[in-house]
């Protein structure tokens, strides 16, 4: 059984805490992160509902990666658009 490996090759932002993943499949979902950040009660999470900060978007090597790794979403979770199912830190440790 052999899996297919997918990779973003660009992600631009669209405004609204709403960032297009181009992958290299060809497929470029827009994908949507203000509910899951309004979710959350993590105060290191609500912070990147602040449109600056959410901007300091980039991706990594198999992950989307905001600030210094204060947030992160794997690849998989964004092609599978499964960003609202993905479990929200509620406390700091």
């Amino acid at each position: 059984m052999t899996s297919e490996i997918i990779n973003v090759v660009a992600a631009s932002p669209l405004g609204g805490h709403k960032l297009r993943l181009n992958f290299d499949d060809g497929t470029a979902p827009d994908e949507v992160f203000k509910p899951f950040l309004q979710r959350s009660r993590h105060p290191e999470i609500q912070d990147h509902l602040d449109d600056h900060r959410f901007s300091t978007f980039r991706v990594g090597p198999g992950e989307l990666i905001c600030g210094d790794y204060e947030l992160y979403f794997p690849i998989a979770d964004c092609f599978t658009d499964e960003i609202d199912g993905l479990h929200v830190l509620e406390t700091a440790e």
